[in-house]
């Protein structure tokens, strides 16, 4: 059975500690075939986007794309940009799983993320329909998942899942914004396709 993960974010923009945490789950799984879903409106960042228009969800995804270039395993969705609306990971999910039958599928999300989980629309649908690939910035204690699992989650419910701990890549989207709209350099900050994209549209200025 082929194995395929699902890596899904605003990527406002994409930057190198992405590219990192795709880099490692290539080296981890023998490159596997990722998805890079950019989000159209996160659920947890509405109040952020109000009001929002630079860059536009469809030049999020061009970032993607460009940062894509030359691996041919590394896959853009363009689904919940071209769906619209607030985006939530099971629906997404089940368009690839449609889209691509047959497949064993892993979500990548951070460490926060897993923490949050009980929250998530359809978690109970979503995790009988994946494996959570959770990918830490530092190790965490077994006490603490057990005890996430054991408050939130029985039976079928339980998340199936492996943790994975990257050294720190000290990028944030804030810095890489804030650097262009103060025309500093960013290209230690995002692969240089991505950096050629943002200075070729003019974003964050």
């Amino acid at each position: 059975m082929v194995s395929r993960f699902l890596f899904g974010g605003t990527f406002d923009p994409f930057h190198n500690g992405h590219l990192h945490v795709l880099e490692a789950i290539d080296q981890l799984h023998d490159f596997p075939f990722i998805h890079i879903m950019p989000t159209n409106l996160s659920p947890h960042k509405i109040e952020l986007a109000k009001g929002k228009s630079d860059p536009t969800p469809s030049q999020r995804l061009e970032m993607v794309k460009v940062a894509c270039e030359g691996r041919a395993h590394w896959i853009p969705e363009t689904y919940e940009i071209e769906t619209g609306g607030i985006s939530y990971t099971i629906y997404s999910l089940r368009h690839l799983v449609e889209k691509y039958p047959g497949q064993e599928w892993n979500l990548v999300i951070g460490s926060d993320a897993f923490f949050l989980l009980h929250t998530w629309v359809e978690v109970s649908n979503l995790l009988q329909a994946c494996r959570i690939s959770v990918i830490g910035r530092s190790p965490i204690q077994k006490e603490k998942v057990e005890g996430y699992i054991h408050r939130h989650f029985k039976g079928d419910d339980i998340p199936n899942f492996d943790f994975h701990f990257l050294p720190l890549v000290p990028v944030a989207s804030s810095d890489i914004r804030e650097r262009c709209r103060k025309s500093l350099s960013i290209d230690d900050l995002v692969p240089k396709s991505v950096a050629h994209y943002i200075h070729q549209q003019g974003l964050y200025t």
